[in-house]
């Protein structure tokens, strides 16, 4: 097995688990504003800086997105 997990340990884990999300958000940060995942539009939400209308539609196209992918790669 071969990967970031094979023999670095945790902390190899962790780094390249956060590259790779710095990636991400500096690859399409200008679209979503970083939301990658509810958990991160629920606090934007709780600390005042989005409105709840926009934040129920960022929830739910974030779940109907995860749930394509997971039959995406399922299949």
């Amino acid at each position: 097995m071969w990967g970031a997990c094979s023999g670095g340990g945790v902390i190899a884990a962790a780094l390249s688990f956060g590259l790779a999300l710095m990636v991400f958000a500096a690859s399409f940060g200008h679209i979503s504003g970083v939301h990658f995942n509810p958990a991160v539009t629920t606090g934007v939400l709780i600390a005042g800086e989005m409105q709840s209308v926009m934040a129920i539609l960022y929830v739910v196209m974030q779940l109907l997105g995860g749930k394509k992918n997971f039959f995406f790669f399922w299949i």
